[in-house]
């Protein structure tokens, strides 16, 4: 019994510093899956609301109206560093396979141009 009471908490903190190492070793693979979800996304409309999510890990999201459809959009990952530069009523853009976003006809690079997908 004093075997377990060692050898328990032992594989768990193995199993614990296992999985964190895989998870952060692999960041480019992060990376590239984030630009080729990116690349595969397409959105057109007018922004209706600009909103952190705090009930979903504080995501930076945006509310798109076209043709009386609301849409909501992801800016965490895709597009951080333009989401203090939009407004309400500006008219954002992206075609799917596009790395450009196009705010009110004003083309913004969003993909990351180092960061290499195999």
């Amino acid at each position: 019994m004093r075997k377990t009471k060692v050898l328990l908490p032992l594989i768990a903190v193995s199993v614990y510093l296992y999985v964190v190492i895989f998870i952060f070793s692999d960041q480019d693979a992060i990376d590239c899956n984030l630009k080729k979800k990116l690349m595969r996304q397409s959105f057109d409309g007018v922004v209706e609301s600009k909103f952190i999510d705090t009930s979903n890990h504080s995501y930076k999201m945006i509310t798109l109206l076209k043709d009386g459809r609301e849409s909501s959009v992801n800016l965490t990952f895709f597009l951080p560093s333009i989401y203090d530069q939009i407004h309400v009523g500006d008219h954002l853009s992206k075609a799917k396979g596009s790395k450009y976003v196009s705010v009110n006809n004003r083309e913004l690079i969003t993909v990351d141009e180092e960061i290499k997908c195999e």
